[in-house]
């Protein structure tokens, strides 16, 4: 068996456990991590110390504490939200500022959950996103998958972290990056429009086609746009707004919004707050960040608990039941879901980056690599987005990828006599666009929905949709090579 296809087995193990055999995620992820370990330790091509395989697992795990303290905050303000009654009000409210049912679900997707993930990121979108779909009808796995559909900007996401990553690996301005991002991902915007539309239950006709295209084409102008205009930090927030904004204002409102809805909107006021004041404010960034921060240096690893968007969804989790007074009999319950929840979404972050991180050591990734330039030959090309989407699958982020694969990407380009700006920015967004796929959002999403059990399917759908969306991301970077 070719070194390659040794090199990618545990990708292709754990996609035939989850997808063809129906197996939880977590166990799956911790499985393959093992068998990866197995592989840096004996099979000759990609054997290397134990220190380089303890290494990888201990990046691997401590990068999964961010991820985790993410959903921990996540699912805890969710808890809250839910037990509360505030998602309840804030279903209705939106209900009735967007009362049309296309526009309501483009407006979710397109707007709120691109404001979410770009003020926030690390999947936050999904969080706020799911359970209203699922308050406006939507079943639990068909939300979860939606709200999945909704990571259609993650370029932006975290203001725009990844992109800036990008940017730094490989010289470029960020804001370029982040414009031709834009342009290479519209089909994929359009492409996730129409599958919710039809999985959403919208009419099939062309005034639906209409629509998705038309609010595609309005967040993908705002993106491109405001990236150039304003900068990539803010471009994803205030695209999302625009399309909220835009929504509200073609839904005509009428009648009063229900009452309470300030109190339901105070703990995503609290976040929202906190995370732009710490975000856009350096002296209150600073503090935060030096604040009670902890490094490993020996693995480039940091984590600023005050800092991070964990600690301020638990805040604003706080707050909620602050403002609500729920009675202390309940709260034991609460902690119990979201101990319970918590843990099945973890387990499968811990499992495949760790797994990704020693297959880095090993020089699996490396070959992998190799083998998808070697093996396209002149067509060499197509590996770009395929690369980024690789890295996207594998680490849940577009920084994630871009840390991985960007220089590799840079010295193709040159090799291949590629336009730099056009492969940086396919890089940049095909590990963006499959990070939806990957199993450590799936998981986030099946948790949320409360739909544990259905993450095989939610994977196949997520899957299916992000290949697809590879392929026509594929296209037009070709595309970019005949107008550049």
């Amino acid at each position: 068996m070719p070194d390659s296809a040794i090199a990618a087995s545990p990708i292709l193990l754990a996609v035939i456990l989850i997808i063809g055999f129906r197996r939880p995620a977590g166990p799956v992820a911790l499985g393959c991590a093992v068998y990866a370990v197995v592989l840096a330790l004996s099979w000759p091509p990609f054997a290397v110390p134990v220190d380089d395989v303890l290494a990888g697992i201990a990046r691997g795990g401590l990068t999964s504490l961010t991820v985790a303290y993410v959903l921990l905050g996540g699912i805890a303000l969710h808890q809250v939200l839910t037990v509360t009654g505030a998602l309840d009000v804030l279903a209705e409210a939106l209900r009735r500022l967007l009362p049309a049912a296309g526009d309501r679900l483009l407006v979710m997707l397109f707007g709120v959950s691109v404001f979410f993930e770009s003020a926030t990121g690390f999947g936050v979108g999904i969080i706020v996103t799911a359970p209203l779909l699922e308050r406006f009808g939507q079943p639990a796995l068909r939300a979860a998958f939606l709200a999945l559909l909704g990571q259609c900007a993650v370029p932006w996401g975290a203001l725009g972290v990844g992109t800036y990553l990008g940017a730094e690996l490989s010289a470029l301005p960020a804001d370029e990056i982040a414009w031709m991002s834009a342009l290479l991902s519209w089909p994929f915007i359009l492409l996730c429009g129409g599958i919710g539309a039809y999985v959403g239950g919208l009419p099939r006709n062309a005034a639906t086609a209409i629509r998705v295209t038309v609010w595609s084409a309005v967040l993908t102008a705002a993106l491109a746009g405001l990236s150039l205009l304003l900068g990539t930090e803010l471009a994803g927030c205030l695209a999302g707004l625009c399309v909220v904004l835009l929504g509200i204002a073609r839904g005509r409102r009428a009648e009063a919004l229900p009452a309470g809805l300030a109190k339901a909107l105070a703990p995503l006021a609290v976040l929202l707050a906190a995370l732009l004041l710490t975000r856009l404010v350096p002296d209150i960034g600073a503090r935060t960040t030096a604040l009670l921060r902890w490094e490993v240096p020996e693995l480039g690893y940091g984590l600023s608990p005050l800092h991070h968007p964990g600690f301020w969804m638990l805040l604003a989790a706080a707050a909620g039941i602050a403002l609500h007074g729920r009675p202390a009999g309940r709260f034991g319950d609460m902690a119990r879901a979201v101990a319970g929840r918590w843990l099945l979404a973890s387990l499968p972050v811990l499992g495949f980056l760790a797994m990704a991180q020693v297959m880095l050591n090993a020089g699996m990734i490396d070959a992998i690599a190799g083998a998808m330039s070697r093996g396209l030959g002149p067509a060499a090309v197509l590996s770009v987005t395929g690369l980024g989407a690789l890295g996207g699958f594998l680490t849940a982020s577009n920084a994630g990828s871009n840390a991985i694969f960007m220089p590799l990407q840079m010295a193709l380009a040159d090799q291949l006599g590629l336009d730099r700006l056009s492969t940086a920015a396919a890089q940049n967004a095909a590990g963006s666009n499959l990070s939806f796929a990957s199993p450590g959002r799936v998981a986030l999403a099946a948790a949320i929905s409360g739909a544990p059990a259905q993450q095989h399917r939610l994977m196949r759908q997520a899957l299916a949709a992000g290949l697809a969306g590879l392929a026509l991301l594929t296209l037009g970077y070709l595309a970019t090579g005949l107008w550049r």
